[in-house]
């Protein structure tokens, strides 16, 4: 299991790491969805397919580098939030180096 500062430093290496996270755009009605990515200024021109998890606008969302894309895991969202990945850290708080990245609830879920 790997600590929360590690999560970060996987998800931070953008050259290197195979996850990104992001926001689902606030005008997504269906279908492959625009992704406003962390740390970039605009929205992504394409759209990406989601597995196991419908897209809702003005999700934060976890994503995987696959075949050379970019595939939605899942939400990510504090207690409550339905369809939200959970994401065991082991308590702790990660540093908000990807804004909303604020707090963990107790059940191991990344909140915001």
């Amino acid at each position: 299991m790997i600590n929360p500062r590690e999560f970060l430093d996987l998800i931070k290496e953008k050259d290197k790491s195979i996850f990104k996270i992001g926001t689902i755009d606030s005008s997504y009605s269906g279908g492959a969805a625009k992704i406003k990515f962390d740390g970039e200024p605009t929205l992504s021109v394409k759209g990406y397919l989601s597995v196991g998890y419908t897209p809702v606008a003005g999700d934060r969302v976890l994503l995987t580098k696959l075949k050379g894309t970019f595939v939605i895991l899942g939400k990510i969202g504090g207690a409550g939030s339905s369809g939200g990945v959970p994401i065991n850290m082991d308590g702790g708080t990660p540093s908000s180096i990807y804004g909303g990245l604020d707090s963990i609830d107790g059940g191991g879920v990344i909140g915001s």
